[in-house]
């Protein structure tokens, strides 16, 4: 592609398709903001729920730092839209383990695989409840942290 698009937005952007649609199936009728005013934060999903409108952004860190400097990015713009807000986080890339090889490694690969996302999932929710120096995670009431595992079917 030319014209300086960085590496990796076409993944951005199908993982962000691939998350409104799991909201759309789980009937939550997610709605796309237009993006009619240059330079003004908008989430890349709306979800009205009994006359409550949820913003929920959607992220795909490549590490667990960056993973932490996502969160710390996107609370703030949830903040300044006015209400509360969803993150969602696709951790694949950050995970130890290649997805697509955790099938092929056994029950070892797949619990450490388990334990990677469990262990981020555990240090993003704790910054998210226990940061003190503002209130920019105040809006945030939800944090879905997943990775895929291609091929993983269900432990034995």
């Amino acid at each position: 592609m030319e014209g300086g698009i960085p590496t990796g937005t076409g993944k951005d952007y199908l993982t962000k398709f691939w998350d409104g649609t799991l909201l759309a199936q789980s009937k939550l009728n997610p709605a796309i903001v237009a993006y009619d005013r240059q330079n003004t934060p908008k989430p890349d999903f709306i979800i009205p729920k009994r006359g409550v409108r949820f913003s929920v952004e959607v992220k795909r860190p490549k590490s667990r730092k960056s993973a932490m400097r996502a969160l710390s990015t996107t609370a703030p713009e949830l903040y300044g839209l006015g209400g509360p807000g969803i993150v969602v986080i696709d951790a694949t890339a950050c995970m130890s383990a290649d997805p697509w090889v955790i099938s092929d490694n056994g029950a070892a690969t797949r619990d450490r695989y388990c334990s990677d996302l469990s262990d981020l999932h555990c240090g993003l929710c704790n910054r998210v409840s226990s940061y003190s120096q503002s209130t920019k995670y105040s809006s945030v009431v939800m944090l879905l942290t997943y990775a895929a595992a291609y091929g993983a079917g269900h432990p034995p």
